[in-house]
Parts: C-alpha cells; structure tokens; sequence
C-alpha cells in the first residue's frame, strides 16, 4: 500500500475528478479469511485523510465516504 498509495494519488490529480468516492469496507483489513490483503487500519485512515485532502486541493471539497463488507467481525 505505501508503495503504491502516493502514485494512485498523483493520477488522481492528474486526472482532476469533479468529485471523489471511497469505499470504506474492511475487507482489506489484515485478519480477513477471504482478501488476505492485511492492510493496517492506519493505512485506511491514511486513504481517507489523503482523499479528503485531495478534494480540498481540487478546489470543491466533495468527498462521499460509504461503509463497506468484510468477513471478520472484529474488524
């Protein structure tokens, strides 16, 4: 995720979207018996804080948060 992150972030204000969406389900969260991706809940809130940043920087502030799935209840 670090590795990539910062380049999905420089495409995304290369390409200027008028408005931007993150899924937020935790199915990426390490500890899921089916993604197996063991992303870190500072990695999420990375997303979300970069995203929300990125819409400020773009100049209309519109950012839509939905909830999301995932197979581990803890998480």
């Amino acid at each position: 995720f670090d590795a990539a992150w910062p380049r999905v972030i420089e495409h995304l204000e290369r390409f200027a979207p008028e408005f931007l969406i993150l899924q937020c389900g935790a199915d990426s969260l390490a500890g899921d018996p089916i993604t197996h991706l063991r992303f870190t809940a500072g990695a999420h809130r990375r997303a979300a804080a970069d995203l929300a940043g990125l819409a400020e920087r773009l100049g209309h502030g519109r950012l839509l948060a939905l909830g999301g799935g995932g197979y581990n209840r803890s998480n």
